[in-house]
């Protein structure tokens, strides 16, 4: 989660608590409005205040504890977070845990990722590896999804996709990854191409060079597909019903890939994006939407605004217009407690 306009600065972790606010749904999806705030993990009375706010759901990050254990192989460690999901039952809020890629132990599994530049990034897996799904990312959303069988409170998870990690860049999963070698050599070998492996940093040029680059995201998007596909049928299979959603969104392969893959539990899917934490801007709005709708018929592009860059009336403004429009909206929020003004139903 990042602090300014755009994709911001990394801030803290899984210390962040995000408060995502939905409205009733509707029968071919649903609608949301959303605040991402810092702090409830130790207030679990602000519950009220946000029930009162007019949110209908939030969610919860994992414990500060699980960032250097595998905490999913013991079922008693989420427990911690159970003081708010009582507050949430008790005021009729749903929960969704907030599940970070690009950042905890989850970076540690699986080879690296390599960037267009042919760098390698020390702190995070290529988002493909058969690793880092079938070690970490699979078994902490089927740990989450065991967890709501308890606690009817919790409805799904959010995917945390920013790359927050990275030496070279941060940000969404785009163009710029994945050129290591298992991907790029699965490329290859898929595409019947017999000639050595080019080293890293040639790689996006030999695409360009061969005019292979769209055959290429094409390759990795199939991939990401088959991951998600895989991920949503492990997590039915647990819970039925349960909801995988994600925060960043870029008309990139991996979006288009994890937005199909997804359609395999019919649920919906919240996009939640930060492109607007200034304020809408200009087409974005109405170009998103369609293109997630595209991808999976039950996707809800939601909006972002972020305190931080707008006042409370600009920020009603912007929530009253995202109502009107896309019927979505979620708001981040770094203040403790966030300041009443803000509050406004």
């Amino acid at each position: 989660m990042k602090a300014c306009g755009g994709y911001g600065k990394f801030l803290g972790a899984v210390s962040v608590f995000s408060i995502l606010c939905c409205a009733p749904r509707a029968d071919a999806g649903e609608s949301c409005a959303v605040i991402w705030t810092y702090g409830i993990s130790d207030h679990p009375e602000w519950c009220e205040t946000f029930k009162r706010a007019g949110f209908t759901a939030l969610t919860a990050p994992l414990p500060k504890e699980t960032r250097d254990v595998k905490w999913w192989l013991e079922p008693a460690s989420l427990d911690s977070t159970d003081a708010l999901l009582a507050g949430a039952a008790r005021t009729q809020l749903d929960v969704y845990y907030q599940v970070p890629l690009g950042m905890m132990i989850g970076t540690k599994f699986g080879p690296r990722t390599v960037t267009a530049a042919g760098f390698e990034e020390p702190s995070l897996p290529c988002p493909l590896n058969e690793f880092f799904w079938n070690d970490y990312l699979v078994p902490v959303v089927s740990a989450i999804a065991r967890k709501a069988l308890n606690h009817p409170a919790v409805k799904g998870v959010i995917l945390d996709t920013e790359q927050y990690y990275g030496k070279e860049r941060s940000g969404a999963i785009d163009e710029n990854y994945c050129f290591c070698d298992e991907c790029f050599g699965g490329f290859l070998k898929k595409s019947g191409i017999e000639e050595p492996l080019p080293v890293a940093s040639e790689r996006r040029l030999w695409l360009d060079t061969n005019r292979q680059e769209s055959s290429y995201w094409k390759y990795l998007e199939e991939r990401m597909t088959k991951r998600a596909a895989q991920m949503a049928a492990v997590v039915q299979a647990i819970a039925p019903g349960f909801q995988i959603h994600f925060y960043i969104f870029e008309d990139a392969w991996y979006y288009r890939g994890l937005l199909k893959g997804m359609m395999v539990s019919n649920q919906p899917v919240f996009v939640f994006d930060a492109k607007t934490y200034d304020g809408y801007l200009n087409n974005w709005a109405e170009e998103a939407a369609k293109k997630t709708r595209e991808l999976n018929p039950l996707a809800v592009w939601v909006p972002g605004f972020y305190t931080g860059s707008l006042s409370a009336r600009a920020l009603r403004a912007n929530v009253s217009k995202a109502t009107k429009t896309q019927g979505s909206y979620w708001i981040y929020n770094q203040i403790i407690p966030i300041p009443e003004a803000y509050l406004g139903e």
